[in-house]
């Protein structure tokens, strides 16, 4: 299984980094959240992690620049040789070209669920101090736009498909991961 590159996308609250994990353990890949990394690098007393801090802190977009930085660095780390999954990272054409010149999308896979089924899912979790229905339903209609391009783009070059994530995790892993091994016969039989 020779780099396996994923990318999981989809709305906030739909599920990706519980599919992310449990498919990331399955294939002995790391999922890679851009959201972890800069909260993680928020929590640092360096400028860079002070500057990420104060956008997180006001619920504002961290500047492209900063978020292609950290996630650069973090692609080029040993465990991401034979492959990885990320987590929703590409939020806009520009940061997936920027991407697109360090590493290959082998296959991407868009999670799909109504606003109202993400809304009751979100206010079961409340991980975050931002999950709130009015700020997710901005999330989420931020999101749409900005992904909207990037969607067209995969779907173009045939390697994009997509699941209803409304079914439990389980289902909705079990689906992924078939579809996951679907590409990986399709490749060695083209090999």
């Amino acid at each position: 299984m020779n780099n396996l590159n994923l990318l999981f996308l989809g709305p906030p609250g739909v599920g990706k980094s519980t599919y992310a994990r449990a498919v990331a353990k399955k294939y002995g890949i790391p999922a890679i959240s851009a959201g972890k990394l800069l909260r993680a690098e928020s929590r640092k007393t360096s400028s860079r992690g002070k500057i990420i801090k104060s956008y997180l802190d006001r619920g504002a977009l961290v500047p492209n620049e900063l978020v292609n930085d950290i996630l650069i660095h973090r692609l080029k780390q040993e465990d991401c040789k034979n492959g990885l999954i990320l987590d929703g990272t590409l939020s806009s054409l520009e940061r997936a070209y920027l991407l697109h010149n360090n590493i290959k999308i082998a296959y991407v896979i868009y999670f799909k669920a109504p606003k109202k089924t993400i809304l009751e899912r979100i206010a079961g979790r409340r991980a975050r101090v931002d999950d709130t229905p009015k700020v997710i339903e901005r999330r989420i209609t931020a999101y749409a736009k900005r992904n909207n391009q990037l969607t067209k783009s995969y779907q173009k070059q045939g390697i994009l498909t997509v699941i209803d994530a409304r079914p439990l995790a389980k289902e909705v892993i079990k689906q992924t991961i078939s579809i996951i091994n679907k590409y990986l016969e399709s490749k060695k039989a083209h090999g």
